[in-house]
């Protein structure tokens, strides 16, 4: 049935304006916030996903990774170390392994001046 939204849509509308007693001009400015609300996320991955592409076409990616990789393999003591934190718990067996890259990024980290 192909006109069942659109009917819907008019008995909404109707239901609105009479029993609900909204102005009529709200109803399609509410239409029209909503879909620019929906839409705002789906912009912002489509705009991520336009500039990896282009970064990866232009060759800028290698780059990137290249300076990513410099830092640490370790993209958990990497996030640790660039964001400030101090303080994780951990379990008995990965102490030595994660306090070893920890401090091996905060190293990499300042030898390059990067800004923790």
């Amino acid at each position: 049935m192909r006109c069942a939204l659109p009917l819907a849509a008019l008995v909404l509308y109707a239901l609105l304006l009479n029993y609900f007693a909204v102005r009529p001009v709200l109803v399609p400015a509410t239409v029209v916030e909503g879909l620019l609300t929906a839409f705002t996320p789906i912009l912002i991955v489509w705009g991520t996903i336009l500039l990896f592409n282009t970064m990866g076409t232009l060759g800028a990616m290698a780059a990137v990774w290249q300076w990513l990789n410099g830092i640490t393999t370790n993209r958990v003591a990497q996030f640790l170390v660039e964001h400030g934190i101090d303080s994780i718990s951990l379990n008995p067996d990965t102490v030595l392994k994660t306090t070893l890259a920890i401090l091996e990024t905060e190293r990499a980290v300042a030898g390059r001046g990067v800004a923790g």
